[in-house]
C-alpha cells in the first residue's frame, strides 16, 4: 500500500489523503452520535432503575398503606363497571346535563381490588350545570374521582372531556 501511495503523483496523493480524510471523518462522527445515544439509554436506564429500587425498598410501606385504605372503604359503595356507568348517568339526569357520552369502561385488577375507568365528554353546558355535575359526583368520592379533566369554552358554552375512576373491592 505504502508503495501504490508513493508511487503516485502529488496531486493524486493529497486527493487519496482527501478521501482517506473524509471517511475518517465520517466514521468518527457516526461512531460519536452512536455513542451519545447509547449514553442517553444508559442514564435513562439507570434512572429508571433507580425508582424501581426505591419503590421496592418502600414496598412494604406502600403495602400497608394500601391495606389500611381499604379497611375504611365500605364494598357494598364500590363501584364496578356497570354500576359507574349507571351512576354517571343518574348524575347527569340529576343535574340536568343533557349531551354527554361516556364511552366503554376499562378495569384493571389488582389481587385486592379493581379501578375501573370510562372517558366521559359533555358537549354545549354552561357553567352551573357543570359545577352541579361535579359537586354530585365529589360527593361519591373516594369511591368515584376523576382522573383526566379539560376543560374548553366558546360563546358561553362549555364542553368538557374526562376521564372518571371508580374503585371496586374484591369481595
Amino acid at each position: 500500500m505504502k508503495a501504490f501511495f508513493l508511487s503516485r503523483l502529488f496531486r493524486e496523493k493529497i486527493l487519496l489523503l482527501g478521501l482517506v480524510m473524509l471517511a475518517a471523518v465520517t466514521w468518527l462522527s457516526s461512531a460519536s452520535s452512536r455513542t451519545a445515544h447509547f449514553w442517553r439509554d444508559f442514564r435513562a436506564t439507570s434512572l429508571l432503575l433507580d425508582g424501581q429500587r426505591e419503590l421496592l425498598e418502600q414496598q412494604g410501606r406502600v403495602e400497608a398503606e394500601a391495606k389500611a385504605a381499604i379497611e375504611h372503604l365500605e364494598p357494598s359503595k364500590t363501584f364496578d363497571g356497570v354500576r359507574l356507568q349507571a351512576e354517571i348517568a343518574a348524575i347527569a339526569n340529576r343535574t340536568g346535563v343533557i349531551n354527554y357520552t361516556a364511552d366503554n369502561v376499562q378495569t384493571e385488577r389488582v389481587s385486592q381490588f379493581s379501578m375501573n375507568s370510562m372517558p366521559l365528554t359533555i358537549r354545549n353546558a354552561d357553567y352551573a350545570t357543570l359545577v352541579k355535575f361535579y359537586t354530585e359526583l365529589s360527593k361519591q368520592a373516594p369511591y368515584i374521582g376523576i382522573e383526566q379533566f379539560r376543560l374548553s369554552a366558546a360563546n358561553f358554552k362549555h364542553s368538557v372531556s374526562m376521564r372518571v375512576s371508580s374503585v371496586e373491592i374484591a369481595k
